[in-house]
């Protein structure tokens, strides 16, 4: 109840039609009401959800390139630029943060607050962020929910991202795919990236308020 499966799956059966094997159906669940707004999940109280600060830009010739991917650097960045409260001066806590880099107080401050985990010297800034990652980012900054045995075939229940998968999907901020798997270890894109911070935000496209303010839109986005 409250849920609805997001690959539409008729299935009928017929009197005539006996199963004589073993068939496993998967699917990815996601909430038929929308996502639960931030003040019930808690984000509220760590990023600012009543104004609308801009956390993504273009390039300077007008492209959003909403495939392309993000790396763990920009996502920080992403989640900083959204804090309600910053700490001014945060140690640094891992040898390949320059403290001069242009993402080094996003990822110093998100790292002494346990957004980013920071068991060890390394935070690769340059690399990919994979969907687990970003998850477990975004969920750091909710109520976490465990809602019983995992949807995905992909997610055991001993997975580190385990706790944060189950928390965002329950929240309404993303689902898998239609073959019922998460592919936490999939590169996430930019387009990704902004579903999953929208729902958080509990912000929403309104296109009458983009024609009326004529909003400059992305040349490579419909």
């Amino acid at each position: 109840e409250g849920w609805y499966s997001d690959d539409e799956l008729e299935i009928s059966i017929m009197d005539d039609i006996r199963v004589n094997r073993t068939v496993t159906i998967y699917a990815g669940w996601v909430r038929a009401d929308g996502p639960i707004s931030p003040e019930e999940t808690g984000v509220d109280k760590w990023l600012n959800t009543s104004g609308h600060a801009a956390y993504i830009k273009g390039y300077p010739d007008g492209e959003l390139r909403p495939e392309s991917n993000i790396t763990r650097a920009e996502a920080a960045q992403m989640f900083y630029s959204l804090l309600k409260y910053k700490t001014e001066d945060v140690r640094s806590v891992f040898l390949d943060v320059p403290y001069d880099a242009w993402y080094s107080k996003a990822v110093r401050t998100l790292a002494d607050m346990g957004i980013i985990d920071d068991k060890t010297d390394r935070f690769e800034p340059d690399r990919n962020i994979t969907r687990g990652e970003f998850v477990e980012m975004a969920a750091g900054f909710a109520h976490r929910e465990n809602t019983g045995n995992s949807i995905f075939t992909d997610v055991a229940e001993d997975n580190r991202f385990y706790e944060s998968i189950m928390t965002a999907v329950y929240y309404g901020w993303i689902s898998g795919y239609p073959d019922g798997t998460f592919r936490l270890d999939g590169e996430l894109t930019r387009a990704e990236a902004v579903v999953i911070v929208n729902n958080m935000l509990g912000r929403f496209f309104d296109k009458e308020y983009i024609e009326e303010r004529r909003l400059k839109p992305f040349t490579d986005l419909a």
